[in-house]
């Protein structure tokens, strides 16, 4: 189970690399010098940054998982982890003078992805607040770095999980992927349409991979 939903999670990561393909015969990026976009934070380390450029702003944002999770993916009776963000600018200023908190809710947000409409962006995790199982929610980020969904909306919830989305953006809206047990006890892929206002367009999610049957 394992090694498949670690293939399935490849699948949808790979999503933006295909929306975001370089043309034919366009030259290949350069790669500059690494440089940090947040201060190291203690005993809280940042991890799964993922990042997307708005045209319309200007700028990059780069999201990120703040904190350790614990053996079962929550916190347990530890700290939160959060989203947090920044903006960066096209040659590599960061824009923001301490990270934007993107989602700071009880409990676990974890493994957020981002993607923009060219004027600001939406960001997605999944999210352990009802103690329970995990759901899909998201939050829009202003070009000038506001969070309009403070701590997140739910974008797709119900019996057990709904986990490790991914987003992309095009033909006037955004698409929100992510792994889904309302099957059990198998995962499947589900997706939804999100406008740029925030709002899910298919419900709860449709159903787009089976996986481990065809039932």
């Amino acid at each position: 189970m394992r090694a498949l939903e670690r293939t399935i999670r490849r699948m949808l990561l790979a999503l933006p690399l295909l929306v975001a393909s370089a043309p034919a015969g366009e030259q290949p990026a350069r790669m500059g010098e690494a440089f940090a976009v947040a201060a190291p934070a203690e005993n809280k380390p940042q991890y799964y940054a993922r990042a997307a450029w708005s045209a319309g702003a200007k700028c990059w944002l780069v999201v990120w998982q703040d904190g350790v999770p614990t053996d079962d993916g929550t916190n347990g009776e530890g700290p939160a982890q959060n989203v947090m963000a920044v903006r960066v600018a096209a040659e590599g200023k960061v824009l923001d003078a301490k990270p934007i908190a993107v989602s700071a809710a009880k409990g676990s947000q974890l493994r957020p992805a981002v993607a923009s409409d060219d004027k600001g962006w939406l960001v997605v995790w999944h999210d352990f607040r009802n103690g329970k199982d995990w759901d899909v929610c998201g939050s829009r980020v202003t070009g000038d770095g506001k969070v309009l969904d403070q701590d997140g909306a739910l974008l797709s919830g119900g019996e057990h999980n709904q986990c490790f989305p991914d987003i992309v953006f095009g033909a006037g809206n955004y698409y929100v992927a992510w792994l889904d047990m309302r099957g059990w006890p198998e995962y499947r892929v589900y997706g939804s349409r999100v406008s740029p206002e925030g709002k899910a367009l298919d419900g709860t999610g449709v159903e787009m991979i089976r996986v481990m049957s065809d039932k």
